[in-house]
């Protein structure tokens, strides 16, 4: 009987086992997500997490936005090909890119991987098949000048001379797919608040907008270029689009996309052609999507910025309607109106709403590294231990004040002694009339950080 109640021990052991070890790999892929966990590198492989690949993947999701202004421009615009010559201002930036995206890949070779049932994946050989299944493919695809090397295969590399070697152009158009290492810098950008979510979304979304018009307008303008630039065509009917120069050219395909884009018509541009118009119908029908999201994504990071000034709003009002309900003097009503703002500015970082999220030993230290120091040199605590020195921290309140704001009342019983962790306290007698003012301020004293005040009145109290 005994055999039997070990195994099946055992078999209860084993889940919860495996449960313990599922909530320590969802433990350590949250903090290393956040870059908080202590090992940030096993020998030679480090976490996809470390700040110096973030940096790195920055500077990669720079160039790749860079190049995705660069070549739609160059299929639409450049009168030179691929690698020829050696030295044009085209191939170096394709020498540029090659450098940059193929470090990348190779960096890619030591970078750790995520995995949902193991946890963090820091073994070489995993790391490769992992990347080999997929993402290794996208990266040598847009890394490879795969257009230079179809117009070489052809006999093609004086440009696009020819409509063989104008079509091959379409290729760069692989090369976009490189954004999606912009997608996650902009969510590390969000992680790390590095900029507010309001100038955050704004940066998106313009972001966003510029890239799908310029590159509608570097594929307008390629249309009519496939097509000869005949007066059929919505820039060769133009006497101005045909008499501008390239960066003139670029300009006003780029003015065309944007009336498109934005809905507003005009009578200078307009598609002539069949391939043109069904090109601007699809254009059409993307512009709304692309309109509705930009749209929507603005007024909720909008109205999620206006809640806070709602709910003071709304204490104003209550407070307003309070007072004349009860006949408050202006003088005190001005008095709450000023702490309801004090409030409104500063609950948000206060130390209840922040610290009761987070376990007792944590809260405790964070309280010790903010206060301790202070109540240690407050005279009634001056000797205690540390342990009943956390004890009192940990129950006291912190209370803010506006400027010349009556603490306490002489006469008052009070059953609280403040001390006073910033700023100044200023005693004075009180004075009955306006003629004793003078002899009151001569009587004030002046308590900063460290001191206490309220302890006569506290003692007092609980005398029977």
């Amino acid at each position: 009987m005994s055999g039997h109640m070990d195994d099946g021990d055992e078999l209860e052991q084993v889940p919860l086992q495996r449960a313990k070890s599922s909530s320590i790999q969802a433990t350590e892929r949250l903090l290393a997500a956040k870059g908080l966990n202590a090992e940030q590198s096993q020998g030679r492989i480090l976490s996809p997490h470390h700040h110096y690949y973030k940096k790195w993947c920055l500077v990669v999701a720079g160039m790749a936005l860079l190049l995705a202004i660069i070549d739609p421009l160059h299929l639409a615009f450049a009168t030179a090909d691929g690698l020829y010559p050696y030295d044009d201002f085209w191939a170096v930036m394709v020498y540029i890119m090659m450098v940059i995206f193929g470090t990348d890949m190779v960096l890619k070779f030591f970078i750790a991987y995520d995995d949902p049932e193991q946890g963090m994946v820091y073994e070489p050989k995993l790391i490769a098949i992992n990347y080999f299944r997929f993402w290794f493919w996208i990266d040598l695809a847009t890394t490879l000048p795969l257009e230079s090397i179809a117009v070489a295969g052809v006999g093609g590399n004086q440009g696009y001379n020819d409509k063989e070697c104008l079509f091959l152009g379409l290729i760069r158009w692989i090369n976009l797919v490189r954004l999606y290492r912009v997608f996650g810098a902009f969510e590390y950008l969000n992680r790390k608040m590095m900029i507010g979510q309001v100038a955050l979304t704004l940066l998106r979304t313009t972001i966003v907008l510029f890239y799908v018009a310029h590159w509608m307008a570097c594929v307008f303008y390629f249309i009519a270029r496939a097509q000869g630039f005949t007066s059929d065509t919505w820039a060769g009917a133009v006497e101005t689009m045909v008499d501008a120069d390239p960066w003139g050219r670029y300009f006003l395909s780029l003015y065309f996309s944007f009336v498109i884009l934005t809905g507003f018509g005009d009578n200078t541009f307009y598609d002539r052609t069949a391939l043109e118009t069904c090109f601007v119908i699809g254009y059409l029908l993307a512009s709304v999507v692309l309109n509705s999201y930009i749209l929507g994504s603005i007024t909720t990071v909008m109205v999620s910025d206006d809640e806070r000034s709602n709910i003071l709003r709304e204490r104003v009002e209550s407070l307003n309607a309070f007072s004349e309900q009860k006949e408050l003097p202006e003088s005190l009503v001005e008095l709450m109106r000023d702490h309801l703002e004090l409030l409104h500015h500063t609950e948000s970082t206060s130390d209840e709403l922040i610290l009761h999220r987070y376990p007792p030993t944590l809260r405790k230290k964070v309280l010790r590294h903010l206060y301790l120091d202070i109540f240690r040199k407050c005279p009634p605590f001056k000797g205690c231990r540390t342990r009943f020195l956390d004890e009192v921290i940990g129950m006291a309140r912190m209370e803010i004040f506006n400027p010349e704001m009556e603490v306490l009342v002489e006469g008052e019983v009070v059953q609280e002694l403040f001390v006073i962790v910033e700023g100044v306290v200023y005693g004075a007698k009180s004075a009955s009339s306006a003629s004793q003012e003078r002899k009151a301020a001569k009587l004030r004293s002046k308590s900063s950080k460290s001191a206490r005040f309220g302890s006569m009145a506290m003692s007092g109290s609980m005398n029977p």
